[in-house]
């Protein structure tokens, strides 16, 4: 199975909702650290995200998405 990358969120929170909303439609995902993460000395990971999702997935992922307010 290949991952690709739906979309990057400003931060690991942001990520974890759409891969939470996505998990209710029946489509898992990953979350993996962007390319501005750091560890935060009070606050723990901070920093941008991605999310992934199988390839056979993706436009369905995208729509879901695209069709949530955030």
């Amino acid at each position: 199975m290949k991952l690709m990358k739906i979309k990057n969120f400003g931060s690991i929170v942001e990520a974890a909702l759409a891969r939470n909303l996505l998990k209710t439609k029946g489509i898992e995902s990953v979350v993996g650290k962007g390319n501005l993460g750091t560890a935060g000395e009070f606050t723990g990971a901070v920093g941008d995200a991605d999310l992934f999702v199988s390839e056979n997935k993706l436009e369905k992922a995208r729509k879901i998405l695209e069709n949530t307010k955030t």
